[in-house]
């Protein structure tokens, strides 16, 4: 809430706008919704590559796994 008061005590009446605390704390509020908003936004972001790069990391693994394991199997069978 803006509240206006005029200074009659200087010689041409002045207009001053004061702020009301609830304004400030208002625009202070939104500002922060605003930023952890981003903030989540990016970190939403940012697990979704980490588990696109997990899922990429475990079927790595299962391939060399089974690569391994078909090595081993030809070596074995090799007399």
């Amino acid at each position: 809430m803006i509240h206006t008061m005029i200074e009659n005590s200087a010689p041409r009446p002045q207009l001053y706008q004061q702020v009301g605390t609830d304004y400030c704390k208002d625009n202070v509020h939104h500002a922060d919704e605003a930023d952890v908003d981003t903030k989540l936004s990016r970190l939403c972001e940012q697990d979704k590559a980490v588990r696109t790069q997990e899922e990429k990391m475990q079927q790595l693994h299962r391939e060399k796994v089974e690569q391994c394991l078909s090595v081993c199997l030809c070596h074995h069978m090799t007399p």
